[in-house]
């Protein structure tokens, strides 16, 4: 299992059992976006830490509560938002 690692931005491997997602975001999806999504709410939330934002495939459910819980949304507006959230201009260039 891969972890990221938000303080350096690279995937690290985990002995972490996986668990199914609650969205519909395939784990695939999330990990090849993880980076931008990460940096997209770094930016607009700076309250959030490394640790709100470490994605652990298999889950994201955590994840989801960490944020929700740092930003005062629920977890169902987190979700929304990152199910669709558009590429970045720098990432379309690629």
């Amino acid at each position: 299992m891969k972890i990221y690692n938000s303080i350096n931005g690279s995937w690290n491997s985990s002995t972490t059992t996986e668990t199914s997602l609650s969205t519909s975001l395939k784990p695939d999806a999330i990990e090849s976006k993880w980076a931008e999504i990460h940096r997209h709410y770094r930016h607009r939330y700076p309250e959030l830490t490394g640790h709100d934002v470490n994605y652990y495939p298999g889950e994201f459910d955590q994840v989801l509560k960490r944020i929700a819980k740092r930003t005062f949304r629920n977890v169902q507006e987190v979700s929304d938002e990152i199910m669709h959230m558009k590429p970045s201009r720098s990432s379309q260039l690629l």
